[in-house]
C-alpha cells in the first residue's frame, strides 16, 4: 500500500493535508501537493553510467519511485546533493492485488539475463521509509550503472516515476502553483 501522509509538527505549522478550509475562522493554509515526475536512464555503447537529476524549487518529501524496463541490466544508486544514499523497500504485486507474485523475470535484485536480448521488467514501487526530505533547490540523483560490459548489454533503458509530497507553504518555497 502507498504510505499515508503524516505531517510533522514543523510541516503542520505551514500546510494542511488538504487545501479546503476545514474550520470557520481559522486561517486557511495551503494543502500538500501530491505530484509525480518522470525520469529515464539509458545505457548504450557510449554511456555506461547514466544519471538523472531530480531538482525541485519547493520543500518536498520523496515517498516512492516506480521503475519499469530493463531493471536486470542496471545497478541503481539513489542519493541527494549532500551525498547521502537512500535505500527503498520494493513492493511486489501482492501488495496491490490478491494472488501470487507474478513478476515476469523475478523480483528486485534478480541477476542479469545472459545474452544480447533482455526482456522488460516491471517492478512495483519502491517506498522510502522514512521519506527522503529535500529542501528547496536540493537535488536527488538516480544513478545507473551497467551490470556487464558493452558486448553483453549493448543497450538498456529504465523509465521511472518519482512520487513526491510538496509543501508550498513552507519557508523558502515558492507560492502555490
Amino acid at each position: 500500500m502507498w504510505p499515508r501522509l503524516r505531517l510533522t509538527p514543523e510541516e503542520a505549522a505551514y500546510v494542511q493535508k488538504y487545501s479546503a478550509q476545514t474550520k470557520p475562522g481559522v486561517a486557511n493554509k495551503p494543502g500538500v501537493l501530491r505530484r509525480m515526475y518522470p525520469g529515464t536512464l539509458i545505457i548504450d555503447a557510449t554511456v555506461r553510467t547514466p544519471t538523472y537529476q531530480f531538482a525541485i524549487a519547493r520543500r518536498c518529501r520523496v515517498f516512492a519511485i516506480n521503475f519499469a524496463g530493463d531493471l536486470n541490466c542496471f545497478n541503481l544508486q539513489i542519493e541527494d546533493s549532500a551525498g547521502e544514499q537512500f535505500q527503498m523497500t520494493p513492493m511486489t504485486s501482492p501488495h496491490f492485488q490478491a494472488g501470487p507474485n507474478d513478476l515476469p523475470v523475478g523480483t528486485y535484485g534478480s541477476p542479469p539475463v545472459a545474452g544480447p536480448v533482455f526482456p522488460g521488467m516491471v517492478l512495483g514501487p519502491g517506498v522510502f521509509d522514512p521519506n527522503i526530505r529535500l529542501l528547496s533547490n536540493q537535488t536527488l540523483s538516480v544513478k545507473g550503472q551497467a551490470v556487464a560490459d558493452a558486448t553483453v548489454i549493448p543497450e538498456a533503458r529504465i523509465d521511472f516515476t518519482i512520487f513526491v509530497w510538496e509543501f508550498p507553504g513552507m519557508p523558502d518555497s515558492p507560492a502555490r502553483q
